[in-house]
């Protein structure tokens, strides 16, 4: 297994995650002058969207650590993205 020969690669998410989260709490803060024609999306929805990425980080970083079985991480998965629907 990769995993148990140290080559994979770990918490690699966050690199991705920092800037995306970063710009989801500036759409929240300054919606106008940050994406322009985007103005009119609620400011309540990059919040949304910032927690719905922020738990996938989450949930990646634990199966990181601790090795989730597929399916556990496919219902986590399911879960944060049915919270994210249902709040915008």
């Amino acid at each position: 297994c990769i995993r148990d020969r140290g080559e994979l690669p770990l918490l690699g998410g966050l690199a991705v995650a920092a800037p995306f989260l970063g710009a989801c709490v500036l759409g929240y803060v300054r919606p106008t002058q940050m994406f322009g024609i985007l103005h009119k999306v609620p400011p309540y929805s990059f919040l949304s969207l910032a927690f719905a990425a922020g738990g996938i980080l989450l949930l990646g970083a634990i199966d990181d650590v601790y090795g989730l079985r597929a399916k556990t991480k496919l219902a986590g998965q399911l879960l944060i993205a049915l919270a994210a629907s249902y709040f915008g």
